[in-house]
């Protein structure tokens, strides 16, 4: 692209784009938040997301767990830099409303800050040549920086200026903007947040869709629509580029009900998560309507895979299944519990943060994802003998507690433990010893690889095993003649604890134990 000191868009809406931009305010016409408590909380989830992806982009490998942690005031293992860079990203995000996309002024501003602490010149341009490379070959040269100042208010006054498609404008001041690179570092994730700012002025929605999350899922058509671009010298590539990819991020919204239920739907939800027990007749009571209109409400919930009843009605409970992630979102929450519980094991769960991280709750329980797999299961306490269960493994050729993989069906690690346990044992009605008063927390999570399967011909992968510890009175006989289980027997705490694999377990089981004894 050859440039002087200023800029021309140079650009063609196409009826393809045409049809982009009229999906999209079609899209956001059907997004409806009507409580401010779940629009916070949605605001506070996106930007988690945003910023997370923004710097993965940068080759910062700290996972989403880790934003999460740092924005809840946390403290993380990892790079001093890159926790750096989060915190950075999070007091920008956060003051993403007090700029204003027309003031070249702002757009320093907030430079400054995401940059604090890594660059001298922070908040200025650069004042030497620069140059975009790919495995050490520059495939890009920026303009001259004597000629960044110009280039940049002429970038701003375009955008003042142009009375065009606000989404349009988003595109082309990131186009132009990353092909005047006027910044020695930071500029990609300036260019997006920028967007990002630029969206919300268009549509409050854009405040809780995490667009830089798209852009992280197809980074390479993301640099190869600008490099087209570039050879095409104009911006068509690259504006058909941003209206798919947030024509696709809105489509995912629409997908999560999350997003467009109605006022009553909204109340139920708030109603549930803050007691699980409630009755239809009691909602019915607080929020002054009639119950058959709260029935066809929670037919809705149920229907769209919000809400789910666990358990028969008259001793049964309600559960929030948020997103179509339910699964992925409460395994990331036993987990962070977990951490809080054990803190010093937070190490000893890298694998399985950036496995949750990297995965959607499809791939969790996808039996054919050899990343890894989910599994849980439990320790069986026989309380009067004093002794533990364990089951002799046909394939892996040694002594296990009982447990299995997590279903697609399962709603949390604690139901998947009981299912396998039922299944392998046929022991029900057991009793948890629980480390704290959320059930939820296991004992034990423990990241192990598994070795090549011959007879299901299932290649070496690792398992995450969530452990809960559970108690029955006495021994019982146990049917195990299956092809994949043999023999069983009960052992001591003693043998428990000279098994190598169970050595830390052990430690924790008999601490409560010793508890719960007092």
């Amino acid at each position: 692209m050859n440039m002087f000191d200023s800029i021309k868009f140079v650009y063609n809406i196409d009826d393809e784009m045409k049809n982009r931009i009229s999906s999209i305010d079609l899209k956001l016409s059907k997004i409806k938040i009507t409580s401010n408590q779940k629009r916070e909380n949605l605001v506070i989830k996106s930007k988690v997301r945003s910023i997370h992806s923004s710097l993965s982009i940068e080759a910062n490998s700290l996972s989403l767990f880790d934003v999460e942690n740092i924005n809840d005031n946390k403290s993380v293992v990892g790079k001093k830099d890159e926790i750096q860079e989060v915190k950075n990203a999070i007091e920008l995000y956060n003051k993403i409303r007090k700029f204003n996309f027309r003031n070249e002024d702002d757009f320093l501003s907030a430079h400054k800050i995401m940059m604090m602490g890594f660059e001298d010149d922070n908040g200025k341009y650069r004042n030497h040549g620069e140059g975009i490379s790919r495995n050490g070959k520059i495939i890009y040269q920026a303009p001259d920086s004597i000629l960044v100042p110009s280039l940049m208010k002429s970038l701003f006054n375009n955008i003042k200026n142009f009375d065009i498609n606000k989404i349009v404008l988003a595109a082309l001041f990131h186009y132009y903007f990353v092909s005047i690179h006027p910044f020695t570092d930071g500029n990609g994730r300036m260019a997006r947040f920028w967007v990002s700012l630029m969206l919300i002025e268009y549509n409050d929605n854009f405040e809780f869709i995490p667009i830089e999350e798209e852009i992280y899922l197809n980074q390479e058509q993301y640099y190869e629509s600008i490099n087209n671009s570039h050879d095409n010298g104009n911006a068509n590539e690259f504006i058909k580029f941003m209206l798919y990819t947030i024509d696709s991020a809105l489509s995912k919204v629409l997908n999560n009900s999350e997003f467009n239920l109605n006022e009553i739907q909204n109340k139920i939800i708030e109603l549930i998560v803050n007691n699980k027990n409630i009755t239809q007749n009691e909602i019915a009571s607080i929020l002054g309507k009639n119950v058959r209109t709260i029935k066809r409400s929670f037919k809705v919930l149920i229907d769209n895979n919000v809400i789910e009843r666990i358990g028969s009605d008259k001793t049964g409970y309600w559960i929030v299944k948020s997103e179509g992630e339910y699964m992925k979102d409460i395994l990331i929450t036993v987990l962070n519990n977990y951490l809080l519980f054990f803190p010093e094991e937070r190490e000893r769960q890298f694998n399985l943060i950036n496995y949750l991280n990297e995965h959607n709750s499809e791939e969790l329980t996808d039996w054919n994802n050899f990343d890894g797999h989910i599994v849980a299961g439990g320790f069986i306490y026989a309380k009067e003998e004093d002794k533990f269960l364990v089951l002799y493994h046909n394939d892996l050729k040694m002594f296990l507690y009982p447990g299995g993989h997590v279903e697609s069906n399962d709603i949390n690690p604690l139901q998947a433990s009981k299912r396998e346990i039922l299944e392998e044992t046929g022991l029900n009605n057991l009793e948890q010893l629980k480390v704290s008063d959320d059930e939820l927390i296991p004992i034990d999570i423990d990241t192990h690889k598994i070795g090549y399967n011959k007879r299901l011909n299932l290649p070496e992968h690792f398992h995450f095993d969530f452990r809960y510890l559970f108690m029955v009175d006495r021994i019982s006989d146990i049917k195990t003649d299956t092809e994949e289980l043999s023999s069983y027997k009960w052992i001591s705490v003693e043998e428990l604890s000279s098994d190598p694999n169970y050595g830390m377990v052990a430690t924790k089981i008999k601490k409560l134990l010793s508890n719960n004894k007092d």
